[in-house]
């Protein structure tokens, strides 16, 4: 990541990666409930039927903040993610 003799690589990408695929997920998570419950089970069907209705479909048609707002009703936002991270890592550590 540092090849390229820039600050920060592509490490932002990745950032921005996390927060849109938390967005993403608890839509999904709204649609169909019972997505936790499969995945605990080793069933990702129904989570990916749900990608590639909502997301991979449209590939690169439209620019990301866009897409977001289609698919979510709502702009971009750091919420879904911040739920995650205290979900995962609350038990563990006091935040």
């Amino acid at each position: 990541h540092w090849y390229a003799g820039t600050i920060g690589g592509s490490f932002q990408g990745y950032t921005l990666g996390n927060i849109l695929s938390a967005q993403f997920y608890a839509e999904a998570l709204k649609a169909h409930p019972s997505i936790e419950d499969k995945i605990a089970a080793g069933n990702f069907q129904t989570l990916h039927s749900w990608l590639k209705e909502n997301i991979y479909t449209h590939g690169r048609k439209f620019q990301a903040d866009v897409l977001v707002q289609k698919v979510t009703g709502a702009s971009i936002t750091i919420d879904p993610y911040l739920h995650y991270l205290e979900t995962k890592y609350g038990e563990i550590y006091p935040i």
